[in-house]
């Protein structure tokens, strides 16, 4: 018993020996295995490659920055370990690192309708390879669109391809040849377009492409160089229609007068339209005499209605929802003709109050989570938002009540298109839907991201809200802006209060002494070479009703903001203001100077209590 005791003992103690022996050494013999390799790789200039091994197995990881490092890798390792089981570059989990700029060049040749794609995207860039051939292919200018244009793992994401496709769109609408090209961290765009308000939007489009310079050989016409594009607006009010602005020619005016008079023949016309051989006809004029019947027919009482190259800003009222499509839907027709302008409707519904409950929502996305509250007729939107966000990283989190209203609200069952735009366009967000109004506020994650979420919510929304967007991208500024020095600000505040802009009796239309005071002003504003915020204040006399002259006022102050935006002044930086005066102990004879319009630097609160240097 003893004796077989002790051979158990014995034959536990081989087996224990043996096995310690053997993982022992063949851990030693997988250490020295990935030495040597590692060795050898790193003498190639492969040191991002590691290697590892399992028995007599290989196992790669690490980064390459090309196909052919794969396979130089794998060939190292075997070339080195002979003894050792290479598996197939497939089955290696070496990645190719992407430090390649990408590239994209489209190019359509003068005279014709085939636009050539080509180029090189990151590997995860297919949807935005389908979404730049997409656009041009939808232009009625390209018959075809010959796309080459490959996806690489070497080459980094690009951010700006919706930046990119407006600006190309552009170029391509207007004859000529057009060659949009990004390579190496440049951007070179050729082409030509009418007039220098479509310049302009090419130019900010191309601002919004991070981290490029800017090759810009975009031509404008001959004649637009040498002359100026028309311009024209008209006020209407219980007095009348007041039209004015500068035309080519006076068959031009004749049949704007014409159309006018024939649509609203109860009102007089007052006419202040100079003919001038410094102007060519402007891209609004093949339209406008389809657009204003249009405008003076739908639109209640009191209306304004400006055409400038830019295109057509209409300002006015309608009584109903129903009107208010109506109207859009007009309009809407008329601009989609080849090169007819771009037309904003800054235009209110009256009776805008439904019977149902008032509908608020607070939406709250932050950290990938996106959480609903308030008080809704439907949370239809909400669970259509589930289905298309089934496979996304955000977390939705419904705490919404729902409250039927007996006409409904179905453009809230439109929501879900609207916050599906969230993910990879927001880094965090509050959205508040009260009152006919939307505010938004958050931080974006490209500068693309705060137009294309308001142009999202102005299709969804009904024609009576309004939308406070304040978002703000991520990755702007943490510096403080430039500062203006108390004397240099107080002499500036100076120069201004010196520049007012005078006007006739019930008039907002800004004279030619006016417009050049406003050419000073903003070049003043532009001289200071640093970020001012302005108050524009219209004025007015104490003739006619207080609520007249306040909205007279701030009709007089819109009219020289838009000539300050002309001249380059960023409309984010204005705010409009009215004030009406006293001047019943004024002489007749200076009445005219409270009818004005005043451009100051905005009350700072930094600038409290100090003096003037």
């Amino acid at each position: 018993m003893r004796f077989l005791l002790v051979a158990i003992l014995f034959a536990v103690a081989v087996a224990a020996f043996t096995l310690i022996t053997t993982y022992g050494y063949q851990g030693r013999l997988e250490a020295e295995f990935s030495q040597q390799a590692k060795v050898a790789l790193n003498e190639a200039g492969l040191n991002d490659v590691e290697v590892n091994f399992q028995y007599h197995t290989a196992i790669l990881s690490g980064e390459v920055e090309s196909r052919n490092q794969q396979e130089q890798a794998l060939q190292i390792v075997a070339e080195t370990l002979p003894v050792a089981i290479i598996p197939p570059l497939e089955k290696a989990a070496i990645r190719i690192k992407p430090t390649l700029s990408s590239v994209v060049k489209i190019e359509r040749p003068a005279g014709s309708d085939i636009v050539k794609l080509s180029g090189v995207f990151s590997a995860s860039g297919e949807s935005n390879r389908e979404l730049l051939a997409g656009r041009l292919a939808a232009l009625e200018e390209v018959e075809t669109v010959e796309n080459t244009l490959k996806l690489d793992p070497r080459q980094l994401p690009f951010p700006n391809t919706a930046a990119l496709a407006s600006l190309t769109e552009i170029l391509i609408k207007h004859p000529g040849r057009t060659v949009v090209a990004l390579e190496a961290g440049q951007l070179t765009m050729i082409g030509e377009v009418p007039n220098h308000g479509l310049k302009a939007g090419v130019m900010e489009l191309a601002s919004l492409i991070d981290g490029v310079s800017i090759d810009d050989q975009v031509t404008v016409s001959e004649a637009d160089k040498r002359l100026k594009p028309s311009h024209f607006n008209f006020t209407r009010n219980r007095f009348g229609i007041t039209v004015s602005g500068s035309l080519a020619n006076k068959e031009d005016r004749a049949a704007l007068l014409k159309t006018i008079r024939s649509a609203d023949s109860k009102l007089p016309v007052k006419s202040r339209v100079e003919i001038s051989g410094d102007y060519v006809r402007g891209v609004w004029e093949e339209n406008a005499t389809e657009i204003l019947p249009v405008v003076l027919t739908s639109l209640n009482g009191e209306l304004t209605a400006e055409f400038t190259s830019e295109g057509a800003r209409i300002n006015g009222e309608v009584t109903t929802e129903e009107e208010y499509s109506k109207v859009r839907k007009t309009l809407e027709e008329i601009i989609s003709q080849p090169n007819a302008p771009s037309i904003l409707m800054d235009v209110s519904v009256k009776d805008s109050k439904s019977e149902g409950p008032e509908i608020q929502l607070l939406a709250k996305f932050n950290d990938g989570t996106l959480t609903f509250t308030g008080k809704v007729p439907s949370s239809a939107f909400f669970r259509e938002l589930e289905k298309e966000m089934g496979e996304s990283k955000i977390t939705l989190v419904n705490n919404m009540e729902e409250t039927p209203s007996s006409e409904g609200e179905t453009w809230v069952d439109q929501l879900a298109l609207f916050f599906g735009e969230f993910e990879g366009r927001l880094h965090s967000g509050v959205v508040n839907i009260k009152n006919s109004k939307l505010k938004l506020e958050g931080e974006t994650l490209e500068p693309s991201a705060k137009l294309m979420l308001q142009n999202v919510a102005v299709n969804i929304l009904p024609g009576s809200f309004t939308i406070d967007n304040r978002l703000k991208n991520k990755e702007e500024e943490v510096l403080p802006a430039p500062r203006l020095a108390t004397k240099e600000k107080n002499k500036l505040r100076k120069s201004l209060k010196a520049l007012s802009i005078y006007f006739d009796s019930n008039s907002e239309v800004v004279d030619r002494e006016g417009k050049e005071n406003v050419e000073k002003i903003a070049t003043l504003i532009e001289d200071a070479g640093v970020p001012l915020k302005l108050m524009v204040t219209g004025f007015a006399d104490n003739l006619g009703s207080a609520e007249h002259n306040r909205e007279l006022s701030l009709r007089r102050a819109n009219s020289v903001m838009v000539l300050m935006i002309e001249n380059g002044i960023n409309r984010d930086t204005m705010t409009a203001d009215s004030v009406g005066e006293d001047v019943s102990n004024v002489s007749r004879s200076e009445r005219w100077k409270a009818r004005r319009v005043e451009v100051s630097i905005a009350n700072d609160p930094e600038d409290a209590g100090k003096s003037e240097q």
